[in-house]
C-alpha cells in the first residue's frame, strides 16, 4: 500500500545510515494515524462517540500499530523467520478475506528462498516496517473487535516472543530501548540451534494458529495459543540460553 511508502523509505535510510530514533518514531506515528484514520470505522463506528471515548480508540489503536511496526522490527533477527512466518499469516488473510494477499505471499516467497538460512539478501528495516505496517492494515479486514484479536493471535508465535522479551526488560529495570539478543528465538540459536530449525519452529507455530482458527474458530485459537505459549516456557527453560 502507497500509505505504507513513507515508512519504508525511512526505513532505507535508517538501514544505510542510522537515523535517530525520534525521525523514525514520528513516521511511524504519522503512518500508524493515518491508517487507523482511514479504516478504524470498518472495524468500530466511533462517529457516534464523544470525544474522550474517540481520543482513547486513536490512541489503543495506535499503540497496537506502533508496536506491531516495532515486533516486526524486534523479530527480524535470524534468517527467515519473519518471511515465512508472514508468507502464511498474508497467504491465511488472503484465503478468508482478500485475495490480493496472495500477492503479497507470492512476492514473499520469493524473498524466502534468497533469505532461508544462509541468506543472501536480508529485509532490514525497510521490509519490516513495511511489512509491520501492511500487516497492521490488515486487521482492518476484520468485522469487530473479537476477529481484530483473532488475527493478531494468529501471529501470536511472534508477538508473543517480542511482547514478553519486552515486559521482563520492563520488570527487571532493564533499558529496553537498548537492542539486545534475549528473545526466545534468539537465545534458541545461541544455545547452538540452526536458523532453520528456529524459523521453521515459528512458522509451524503460526501456521497452527491459522489452522485452528480457519477451522474451528476463536476458541480453538485460545487452545492453540495457550498450548504454544506453554511450548514455549519449556523451550525457554530446557533449550534455550539463560535470560540474563
Amino acid at each position: 500500500p502507497l500509505i505504507c511508502t513513507p515508512l519504508a523509505i525511512v526505513g532505507a535510510f535508517d538501514d544505510k545510515k542510522s537515523l535517530p530514533s525520534i525521525i523514525r518514531f514520528i513516521v511511524q506515528l504519522l503512518t500508524i494515524f493515518l491508517i487507523v484514520f482511514l479504516n478504524i470505522n470498518n472495524l468500530v463506528d466511533i462517529s457516534n462517540f464523544n470525544i474522550l471515548l474517540k481520543i482513547s480508540f486513536y490512541f489503543l489503536f495506535i499503540l497496537i500499530g506502533t508496536s506491531i511496526i516495532n515486533f516486526m522490527n524486534f523479530m527480524d533477527g535470524i534468517d527467515g523467520i519473519i518471511s515465512i512466518n508472514v508468507i502464511i499469516y498474508f497467504f491465511f488473510i488472503a484465503l478468508i478475506f482478500d485475495p490480493n494477499y496472495y500477492i503479497f505471499s507470492s512476492s514473499l516467497l520469493a524473498f524466502l528462498y534468497f533469505n532461508w538460512h544462509p541468506a543472501r539478501i536480508f529485509m532490514g528495516d525497510v521490509g519490516s516496517n513495511f511489512i509491520g505496517a501492511t500487516f497492521f492494515i490488515s486487521l482492518f479486514q476484520a468485522k469487530n473487535f473479537f476477529e481484530f484479536l483473532a488475527l493478531i493471535l494468529v501471529f501470536s508465535p511472534i508477538f508473543g516472543d517480542a511482547f514478553l522479551s519486552l515486559l521482563i526488560r520492563i520488570i527487571t529495570r532493564q533499558n529496553f530501548f537498548q537492542p539486545h539478543k534475549k528473545h526466545l528465538y534468539q537465545r534458541l540459536v545461541q544455545s547452538g540451534w540452526s536458523h532453520s530449525k528456529v524459523s521453521f519452529l515459528y512458522a509451524s507455530a503460526t501456521f497452527f494458529c491459522a489452522f485452528a482458527y480457519f477451522n474451528f474458530g476463536f476458541s480453538t485459537l485460545i487452545l492453540t495459543f495457550i498450548t504454544i505459549m506453554f511450548i514455549g516456557l519449556i523451550l525457554n527453560k530446557n533449550y534455550a540460553v539463560p535470560f540474563k
